[in-house]
């Protein structure tokens, strides 16, 4: 399976994260297809080949305040679905740590 991204969004997701300080939480919102490849030989011997993406077109970036889940691992479905747009699916959860800053030591 591949995942694919576009540029700006990915550019998007560098930008908020080398803007921020401390961890960074989030969500990645797209779709999944699957695309099946049938090639013939010329032995008439027919391969059948899935293929599957995961396009993600939009993330959304937690706050410190509200996280997405608690200690016990449990999801809070309502932030999950107040946050996700119209027509999309959650395909991942992501998590940052901070960035250590270059002559700094942790």
């Amino acid at each position: 399976m591949a995942a694919v991204i576009s540029g700006t969004v990915l550019a998007s997701l560098f930008f908020d994260h080398a803007d921020i300080k401390g961890e960074l939480e989030g969500l990645l919102f797209g779709k999944v297809t699957q695309r099946v490849k049938d090639t013939i030989s010329d032995s008439q011997i027919n391969n059948y080949e899935v293929e599957t993406k995961t396009y993600i077109y939009s993330y959304y970036k937690g706050d410190k305040t509200r996280k997405f889940h608690d200690r016990a691992c449990q999801i809070d479905t309502q932030l999950v679905r107040g946050v996700t747009p119209e027509g999309s699916q959650v395909r991942y959860w992501f998590f940052c740590p901070p960035l250590k800053k270059k002559g700094h030591i942790a």
